[in-house]
């Protein structure tokens, strides 16, 4: 474990705070096992090697206020121990650590959901602190890829053998991984890619999985269906157990959040190989997420064309769509009711895009075909395609996020 410290931090987030509070909050870092994953560490194997990567000159630390509406940001470049007053207390705090190169690049980041500091005493919080990981699905087989290495591929890190996957998600707290088969759904952690959960399904005549994803805090689990199901897991109860709601008009293809508690789910989705002369159009369900992970069911919106993935675009709040049977990405205002008509994204060409993954700055598109793959990426300053070549035991890419 490692602790972050610089009096100038100290100094400047006093400043910004402005007095809203009397708590402290004291960080630290806990870095991976597997020194692979490890930003602060340039190791080719699993073992400590005792080399920093140099690459890595400052840290980023960024506060953002739920109930303000606000957030802060402070720079430090020395590890030590990291102490920050006047914090303000009794409300929650989301954390975000980046570590960063001289020219901004992610090399490692940590985030806490859900902070409150306590008035009366130092508040101390461990950051799980790893690389920034892409995930590609690939048959039996998850692929991990540090998308911030000098010269990405797919066999820099070992990969995460699951016979029978259908389906992976990462929490946005980056604490989390979610994998599931067709009856069983596991939970690893990302610092070491160790299981931590093996859970089985509720009602298993829903059929196998289509989707994962996590909700914005990073607490619950949703589990689209094949059946016309969408299912839950709460990650925070002491005797975890997956259950669900039935979803008029499913099968559930994917779902995303547009807000804490509110949700789209995507019906009637083409899948990757699928023809799209047999393909409906699509449909979004809107949803409503209870504090108890129960689903309300809201209304249905239907879509022009077939769509194979969904995403929330973080910069501009938008829907964005994968509709590989027009070879568009597509984005779309949240709708509310009726019809909706998506806007198809300028300055992306793949030849039938079926799966999106964001970041903050970075929208990424994946397609693939048997032996070969392309990923698109379009940030602010430009648009870049990396083309790899799929290996040949994976028996196809089906899913790519971050």
């Amino acid at each position: 474990m490692y602790r972050l410290a610089s009096g100038f931090l100290l100094l400047l987030w006093s400043a910004l705070v402005c007095g809203c509070g009397e708590g402290q909050l004291l960080i630290s870092l806990v870095l991976p096992k597997d020194k692979r994953l490890d930003p602060t560490a340039a190791c080719v194997s699993a073992e400590p090697c005792g080399t920093v990567d140099p690459r890595l000159v400052r840290f980023s630390l960024r506060i953002r206020d739920r109930e303000a509406s606000s957030s802060q940001e402070a720079f430090f470049d020395s590890p030590g121990e990291l102490l920050i007053g006047r914090v303000p207390t009794g409300r929650p705090l989301d954390l975000e650590l980046l570590g960063q190169s001289a020219s901004g690049e992610t090399l490692g980041l940590g985030r806490v959901f859900g902070v409150e500091v306590s008035a009366k005493s130092e508040t101390q919080i461990a950051i799980n602190f790893r690389k920034p990981m892409a995930y590609i699905s690939a048959g039996d087989t998850l692929l991990p890829v540090d998308a911030a290495a000098q010269e990405p591929g797919l066999a820099l890190i070992p990969e995460i053998p699951l016979p029978g996957l259908l389906a992976a998600a990462a929490a946005p707290n980056g604490v989390y991984l979610a994998l599931a088969t067709a009856q069983r759904v596991y939970i690893y952690g990302t610092s070491d890619h160790e299981r931590l959960l093996d859970l089985p399904l509720d009602d298993a005549a829903s059929g196998p999985v289509t989707c994962l994803r996590f909700s914005p805090n990073s607490r619950y689990l949703f589990i689209c269906r094949q059946g016309a199901r969408l299912s839950a897991l709460d990650l925070l109860s002491r005797e975890p157990q997956v259950k669900g709601s039935a979803i008029p008009g499913g099968p559930v293809q994917d779902d995303v959040f547009s807000a804490e508690r509110s949700a789209y789910a995507l019906l009637r989705g083409v899948r990757p190989g699928q023809s799209c002369q047999s393909a409906p159009a699509s449909q979004l369900l809107q949803l409503g997420v209870r504090s108890d992970a129960e689903l309300e069911l809201g209304e249905t919106i239907s879509l022009p064309a077939p769509v194979s993935d969904l995403e929330l675009d973080p910069r501009s709040g938008k829907l964005l769509l994968a509709q590989p049977c027009n070879g568009t990405i597509a984005d779309l205002e949240p709708p509310q009711r009726g019809a909706a008509i998506p806007q198809a994204l300028e300055g992306v060409t793949l030849e039938a895009p079926y799966d999106i993954a964001v970041t903050r700055d970075q929208v990424a598109i994946f397609g693939a075909n048997s032996e070969r793959g392309a990923v698109v990426i379009k940030s602010q300053a430009a648009t870049q395609t990396l083309d790899f070549t799929v290996p040949p035991s994976t028996g196809g890419l089906t899913n790519l996020f971050f």
